[in-house]
């Protein structure tokens, strides 16, 4: 793709109207209409026509959204105030697969070119030379691109249209008393609930496999096709629900002034596909399923399910008029999203090489693992001893355990629970007449300052597919044949690797830093 490629900003109007329906109510309507601009032609693949029965050459021109939206907000007394809203919202444009359509048609160039990578080690100064024009290195490189129009190809289907999801929202404020109980009057109590419901999300199919059979659980299996087509399509299927709670109080005592909050955020969400890779063929495959074509909904890669925070904050002026402050901050979390996967399925499941068989260092494959009921499960056989450590793993991993007799969902399981504790102080200095400095020292994740097993934040790398055992299929296709993922396992505990530990978020930090004010 070159820069003039890219599409235009696109065209955008709105208008928004606030009517005062009453001292107490406020009603806000409001339309906003946007169209993109992208003109620029996508070259035509003949043989992509053919086998497809349409052209390979729909960009983002002339998509377009019109998104009504409404609020309101009713102060029903002093203390409680009710808000809400609903509207269509859209955005997201798929750039990068947009981009894959022009660099991967298979006319002017494939999606992959090992040969120019290959050249690129040659022309170190050429291209650094050419830096200032975003076209040189197409320019160097196109020489050394073969291309083929059987070749894979990568394509935005006609009827695309443009990313929008429908969000209705409720929330209520209120100042409570709690002096009856002697807790004092100024608690600060919100709560909020937002549901989304797709309208229009993306899904990737690939256009040249075909069912050929069936694996030991019923999943799909097919066949090899010399290559793939990788259309990019819409999806209505997407949900979500976001519930919130927050309270606040202050406090006026002899010792100084204390502030707390407090939160919890609950999110479930639904998607087909995360859309979390660089090319088309990896988005349609990174994501674990069972039948690549025919993507499910799963919980989002990126759900956060439970989510607390709170603050305690003390400050007086211990000092003449300077203000001492200690503020305490906690923030902790659910663990992130991944999937059990069977590994190096080779050609087991048919498919294309670069997308089905793992292709890529990080990615095991992404056929969901089958759980097997016990030892003595009538489609799982392999090596005796393995088995028997692969059952007592399982039985102690709480996320395979309930998926015994079927296939573990993609994205159900997730890291542990993290807990975040930060420090901050302030302390203000005198610098003559209306003039103050501030000294401030922040300690993120305090709590690894003195033991660096706390504070600690797990991940496994994205796409997050763990293979729990090698797998294959016997002659007759009755069983499926489990086999341990590498010599390292020695028993249940090593099935898996645990968890990698992300090393930036997971350190503690100091910053030390001045403010004047004057």
């Amino acid at each position: 793709m070159q820069w003039e490629d890219l599409p235009s900003p696109p065209t955008v109007f709105f208008i928004q109207d606030e009517w005062t329906a009453s001292d107490e109510l406020t009603l806000k309507f409001g339309v906003r209409f946007e169209e993109n601009d992208n003109s620029s032609p996508i070259p035509r693949n003949p043989a992509f026509a053919a086998r497809n029965g349409f052209d390979n050459t729909n960009n983002l021109d002339g998509n377009d959204l019109v998104l009504p939206r409404f609020g309101f907000d009713w102060a029903a007394s002093d203390r409680l105030t009710v808000r809400g809203g609903a509207g269509l919202f859209g955005g997201g444009e798929p750039l990068i697969m947009l981009s894959n359509s022009y660099a991967g048609n298979a006319i002017a160039r494939n999606i992959v070119c090992g040969a120019c990578i290959g050249a690129a080690f040659g022309l170190y100064g050429e291209i650094a030379a050419g830096l200032h024009d975003p076209n040189s290195a197409f320019n160097l490189l196109q020489q050394f691109n073969g291309v083929d129009p059987n070749a894979a190809v990568e394509a935005i289907h006609p009827n695309w249209e443009t990313l929008s999801t429908w969000k209705y929202s409720l929330g209520v404020d209120y100042e409570a008393d709690l002096s009856r109980f002697g807790m004092g009057d100024g608690w600060n109590l919100s709560a909020e609930v937002i549901v989304s419901d797709v309208k229009v999300a993306f899904n990737v199919t690939e256009a040249r496999r075909s069912v050929v059979g069936s694996g030991p659980d019923g999943r799909p299996i097919y066949d090899l096709p010399a290559d793939s087509d990788y259309i990019l399509v819409n999806t209505g299927q997407g949900s979500g629900t976001v519930l919130s709670f927050n309270v606040a109080k202050s406090w006026e005592t002899d010792t100084g002034r204390f502030d707390a909050t407090f939160g919890y955020t609950n999110t479930d969400m639904e998607e087909v596909r995360a859309y979390n890779r660089f090319i088309t063929y990896e988005s349609f495959a990174f994501d674990a399923t069972t039948d690549y074509n025919n993507m499910g909904l799963s919980p989002s890669k990126y759900e956060i399910e439970d989510k607390l925070s709170a603050t305690f904050n003390w400050e007086n002026e211990i000092w003449g008029d300077n203000t001492t402050r200690a503020s305490l901050i906690y923030t902790g979390r659910s663990g992130r999203h991944f999937s059990y996967v069977m590994g190096n399925v080779g050609i087991g499941f048919g498919g294309a090489f670069l997308a089905d068989f793992g292709s890529e260092g990080d990615n095991p494959g992404s056929q969901l693992f089958y759980v097997p009921t016990g030892v003595n499960d009538p489609i799982v056989t392999g090596d005796p001893q393995f088995l028997r450590d692969l059952d007592t793993f399982i039985s102690g991993n709480s996320c395979l355990a309930h998926s015994r007799g079927t296939n573990v969902g993609r994205n159900n399981c997730e890291t542990g629970f993290t807990n975040i504790w930060s420090l901050r102080l302030m302390q203000e200095v005198p610098m003559g007449e209306g003039k103050k400095l501030e000294l401030i020292l922040d300690i993120e994740n305090v709590l690894n300052l003195f033991n660096s097993k706390w504070g600690r934040v797990d991940s496994y790398t994205a796409p997050s597919n763990i293979a729990v055992a090698n797998v294959a299929i016997s002659a007759d296709g009755s069983q499926y044949i489990y086999s341990a993922t590498s010599s390292a396992v020695a028993g249940p505990d090593s099935i898996v690797p645990p968890p990698a530990i992300a090393l930036i978020p997971s350190a503690y930090r100091i910053q030390l830093g001045a403010r004047f004010r004057f």
